[in-house]
């Protein structure tokens, strides 16, 4: 592989870690969904899953309260307004 390939695939697998961080943190209650909506290694997940990975949100209930808040869960952080990030956080 050429070193370009290979910086990509060492970027692209930074990134996956550092979500797969932030959803742990959320499950183990050590990182708070309010902080984890702003933080800057959740910007690649998705809403949905980052609020499924609190402790007790099973799918029915986190697309109900998506639906209340009129947020797309299938959309990325990072792909979401300022105005839903708080939505968001002040509900969770």
């Amino acid at each position: 592989m050429r070193e370009q390939q290979m910086k990509a695939l060492q970027r692209a697998n930074t990134v996956r870690f550092a979500a797969a961080d932030v959803k742990r943190e959320v499950s183990s209650g050590i990182l708070p969904l309010r902080d984890a909506v702003f933080d800057e290694r959740a910007q690649s997940v998705v809403l949905r899953d980052l609020l499924m990975s609190q402790r007790f949100q099973g799918p029915l209930k986190v697309d109900r309260l998506l639906d209340t808040l009129n947020v797309n869960g299938y959309r990325r952080v990072s792909e979401i307004t300022e105005r839903q990030k708080w939505l968001v956080a002040d509900a969770a």
